[in-house]
């Protein structure tokens, strides 16, 4: 049997973040969390096995998109998904030709993400 892939929800609202992780861990995936960009950084540095990260564009430390481009530029195969409640043409147009950053807008369910990650192919393995 194959582990379930590991996502990583970096989102400040913990509200938010909680029913996001509780939802995609009913579901069979395995969530970690994070409430701003440097804790995520730090997880990232020693979870190898993160399948993708699930990034919002309004952290207190950091803009999100700022985050998303340390990400594909330190972790190229890892996909991101960005999500906000206005997705700018500009922030879709930073990253144009990046087929590994997705924009999912805010409020998003459970059905809308895991769709998106299963476009980016993160799937449950089935048993």
């Amino acid at each position: 049997m194959h582990p379930a892939p590991v996502l990583l929800i970096v989102e400040d609202e913990f509200l938010v973040r909680l029913g996001i992780v509780d939802v995609l861990e009913e579901k069979g995936f395995t969530a970690l969390e994070s409430s701003g960009a440097a804790e995520a950084l730090g997880l990232l540095r020693h979870r190898p096995d993160v399948a993708s990260t699930v990034v919002d564009i309004g952290l207190p430390d950091r803009r999100g998109d700022d985050l998303a481009h340390e990400l594909r530029a330190t972790w190229p195969a890892m996909p991101v998904i960005i999500a906000s409640g206005h997705v700018a043409t500009g922030l879709q147009d930073a990253f144009a030709g990046d087929d590994r950053v997705r924009f999912l807008g805010k409020p998003y369910d459970a059905a809308d993400l895991i769709a998106l990650l299963g476009k980016l192919g993160i799937t449950i393995p089935s048993p």
